[in-house]
């Protein structure tokens, strides 16, 4: 007879046989996403377990309550529970934690005592070395104010598309894969141009195209804990930026670097005039880039993972 849950008794057999199988020094049980939070229950398994948080999983998505019919409403909002009870139950477990927003920090901290860091998203800055520039968008008249990534319901289209009309001298580009047809409803706008998507190795020629780089996200609850990858990818350009709806990023708020505001289409596009009149120099926005480095922020999180399995607390746990 098993006593527990038949479905975490199957996986915990299917886990443990696989470890058998691999020789490692240290074996270090990482989490993405807050599931199978039964898995770091055997500790003699694990090293480490690492709860590298970069979204909040616990929301109930993208869209805002009216947007949402009942049942999918409830659904959501029985999904975000689950997610947070799950995401305590490895809370209990976990050793380290990483954080990519000081939001997914002050959250996280209220259910562990384990350290927790925050590591912001980074950029890869030799990518962002290049001069050379993306043909199609260099077609486009200037000024060329540009959103980079996936066309998701997290993006504020009706703000940009208000954007766009009133402000008819300036082209909005749009970059990135739209398979849900989110932006759908402003690509038939005169002065927007949507590229689709781009090979990652490309970004950095279609962000030296652009004038301006926008982050316009909604006012939702799961937009309070993002910190864009864009974000440092844009200043690695030497671009300017202009968001909303990302409290996280406010701290970086600089004259001729970055201006965060209001997620209305009044105080967006005046933002974006602002940016426009910036004198156009790279100074400032590279050096904040540099501190985002992918490199020693990857050293650094090694580094501290590492001694977590190096620590005698957690080798006389073992014993």
């Amino acid at each position: 007879m098993v006593d527990e849950n038949p479905f975490e008794f199957y996986y915990k057999r299917v886990i443990g046989r696989e470890l058998e199988e691999i020789t490692s020094e240290n074996n270090v049980l990482w989490y993405y996403y807050p599931i199978f939070s039964f898995i770091p229950q055997d500790s003699d398994c694990w090293d480490a377990v690492v709860y590298d948080c970069s979204d909040n999983h616990t929301t109930s998505g993208w869209k805002y309550n009216y947007e949402m019919g009942l049942i999918e409403r409830f659904r959501n909002e029985i999904g975000a529970r689950l997610s947070q009870q799950s995401e305590i139950k490895i809370l209990k477990h976990t050793d380290i934690v990483f954080t990519s927003s000081q939001y997914l920090y002050a959250k996280l901290s209220r259910y562990t005592d384990s350290p927790i860091y925050l590591e912001e998203t980074g950029v890869d800055l030799k990518k962002f070395e290049t001069t050379e520039r993306y043909g199609r968008i260099e077609q486009i008249e200037p000024p060329r104010l540009g959103f980079v990534g996936k066309m998701k319901q997290k993006i504020d289209y009706q703000l940009l598309g208000d954007v766009a009309r009133k402000n008819p001298s300036w082209n909005i580009v749009l970059v990135g894969p739209d398979s849900e047809g989110n932006a759908d409803s402003i690509r038939k706008i005169s002065n927007v141009t949507w590229i689709g998507a781009v090979d990652p190795d490309d970004v950095p020629q279609v962000m030296n195209s652009l004038d301006v780089g926008l982050m316009p996200y909604r006012e939702i609850e799961y937009n309070k804990a993002v910190f864009p990858l864009k974000f440092h990818e844009y200043l690695a350009s030497g671009l300017p930026v202009v968001g909303c709806g990302l409290p996280s990023t406010e701290r970086y708020v600089e004259d001729g670097i970055y201006l965060h505001t209001a997620v209305q289409s009044c105080a967006f596009a005046d933002a974006c005039s602002t940016a426009l009149s910036w004198e156009n120099t790279t100074t400032g926005k590279k050096e904040l880039a540099q501190c985002a480095d992918w490199t020693p922020k990857v050293k650094r999180i090694h580094e501290r993972v590492s001694n977590i399995c190096e620590s005698d607390e957690n080798c006389s746990n073992k014993e």
